[in-house]
């Protein structure tokens, strides 16, 4: 049985943040499915930008909440 847990919700999560995380998982998956070289300069490339877009994301929100 998979019981899923619910998480706060944050503010700064969007969409783009999400479409991110999603290719990064695919690649992840891709990755762990194949096991080439290739595929891993892929997925770490994806998660480099998903962790960018995560940062630039909270620092967005948080930035106009201050001012």
């Amino acid at each position: 049985m998979l019981v899923l847990s619910q998480r706060p919700t944050v503010p700064w999560f969007n969409q783009e943040v999400k479409s991110a995380k999603m290719e990064r998982q695919r690649a992840e998956r891709k990755w762990r499915r194949t096991r080439l070289h290739s595929d891993f300069l892929d997925f770490k490339a994806k998660e480099i930008q998903a962790t960018s877009s995560i940062e630039r994301a909270r620092m967005d929100y948080y930035s106009t909440v201050i001012q």
